[in-house]
């Protein structure tokens, strides 16, 4: 049973233990980013938005941390992340293999310098110094490849490279806490939902999106997708 369940809603709806096994829909379009992204935006209609402070009211037993420029929708680029957590930015957690030919490690290299500079932009804006948790953003998951789009992954880092967050159902408005770290041998985000299933993906994925997530429970494994997510607009009235 999900933790923090509101009253009225399918039991155990959001658990992620009931994804096992899930198979794509009968002749589903293929799941894209959008196609996610639009349909968890459509789970959302009569909800208070996620993650303000009257969501926050409605949901007393989710993770909170208040902070006047703690904006959850907001991802972390890689830059900003690696600075953050005082990481070189050129020792990736998955680094580019080197390639053969002089034109194709040329054009690597003028890709590398675009990126480089557009990373040290990003990271000249600094965080406020007694801003203790950066934001990693806002996700919607599931089980790749199905039409399943109504789940929230909302990530937070501390310095020290604690994650901490909520995992919250559309569907059922449940919500679950969740915990982790980043190990800074491997450069791994790891993550459980209540005392349940582990999420682990890269450092790197937590700032690209479409990325992938392994999602385990018990002796399970399953492939699931994250997408960052913008914030809603405001329902018009």
């Amino acid at each position: 049973m999900i933790e923090g369940s509101r009253a009225g809603g399918p039991a155990g709806r959001g658990s992620v233990e009931n994804f096992i096994g899930a198979t794509p829909a009968a002749k589903a379009k293929s799941t894209t980013a959008q196609g996610r992204v639009d349909s968890m935006q459509a789970s959302l209609q009569g909800r208070t938005q996620p993650f303000t402070a009257d969501w926050h009211a409605e949901h007393p037993g989710a993770w909170q941390y208040t902070h006047p420029y703690a904006n959850w929708w907001g991802g972390a680029g890689t830059a900003g992340l690696a600075a953050w957590l005082g990481y070189s930015i050129g020792a990736s957690s998955s680094s580019a293999v080197a390639t053969t030919t002089t034109t194709a490690t040329e054009s690597a290299a003028a890709a590398s310098a675009t990126a480089t500079a557009s990373e040290a932009s990003e990271a000249s804006a600094e965080p406020p110094a007694d801003l203790e948790w950066m934001p990693l953003g806002v996700f919607a998951t599931g089980p790749k490849g199905t039409a399943d789009a109504h789940i929230y992954l909302q990530l937070a880092v501390s310095r020290k490279g604690e994650i901490k967050g909520n995992y919250y159902d559309a569907v059922s408005d449940a919500t679950q806490v969740l915990t982790g770290a980043i190990d800074r041998e491997t450069r791994k985000a790891t993550w459980k939902v209540g005392k349940g299933a582990a999420f682990e993906t890269t450092l790197d994925a937590l700032t690209q999106t479409p990325s992938d997530v392994t999602m385990k429970t018990g002796a399970a494994t399953q492939t699931w997708e994250l997408v960052q997510m913008q914030q809603p607009k405001p329902a018009q009235p």
